[in-house]
């Protein structure tokens, strides 16, 4: 029999049969999850950078977090004078409070309606937060171009956060009218979940 009948015979095609009825079931399926996205048949890998922090930092954090995402290596005579720092949408690690423990970093949108020289409150659940270190940000009133600055007191208009109940507090000292708030509220903090080293 030539090679041509071989391959287009019905052997042939009950021989492919058999294979695809023993591999079903066996190949990895992969699914969208931390990371990973899917459009169609192309997959997508996205590695969000954590944070950039000395090798000593880095083994000091929980094994949890140190595989999940990017954290970038630097000696301490590589560390940039000019104080590099990444803000994201996602978790980062911002350096290390005076107990030891490590301090993340995260950029949050917000857009809300506040009362005249009223506050008003928004969920967000940050898992894990101990103790707020700072809270900043920048916003814009009613879609004005003008960008101002959020601050925890002092500002035109502050922010707050209460970690037993989950929620930021956003205080309208700009205007005795209700206006919309939007923009970027950036806080930083400390978990509960990672050991201090104060007393070792």
């Amino acid at each position: 029999m030539s090679a041509e009948k071989f391959l287009n015979s019905d052997r042939v095609y009950e021989l492919w049969a058999k294979i695809k009825d023993a591999m079903a079931g066996k190949q990895d399926v992969i699914t969208a999850g931390d990371g990973l996205s899917k459009e169609g048949d192309a997959l997508g890998v996205e590695t969000p950078v954590r944070g950039i922090l000395t090798q000593e930092e880095f083994e000091s954090l929980p094994e949890e977090r140190r595989s999940k995402g990017l954290y970038i290596i630097l000696e301490a005579g590589d560390l940039p004078s000019f104080g590099y720092e990444i803000y994201s949408l996602e978790e980062t690690v911002a350096g290390v409070w005076i107990d030891g423990r490590p301090v993340y970093r995260m950029c949050i949108p917000f857009s809300i309606m506040v009362g005249g020289s009223s506050s008003a409150s928004m969920p967000y659940d940050i898992d894990g937060i101990d103790t707020v270190v700072d809270i900043a940000g920048t916003y814009v009133i009613d879609g004005d171009p003008y960008y101002g600055t959020l601050g925890v007191s002092d500002c035109l208009c502050n922010a707050s956060y209460n970690a037993e109940r989950k929620y930021f507090t956003f205080t309208n000292r700009y205007s005795s009218s209700a206006i919309k708030m939007e923009g970027l509220v950036m806080i930083q903090y400390t978990k509960s979940t990672d050991k201090t080293e104060v007393g070792r």
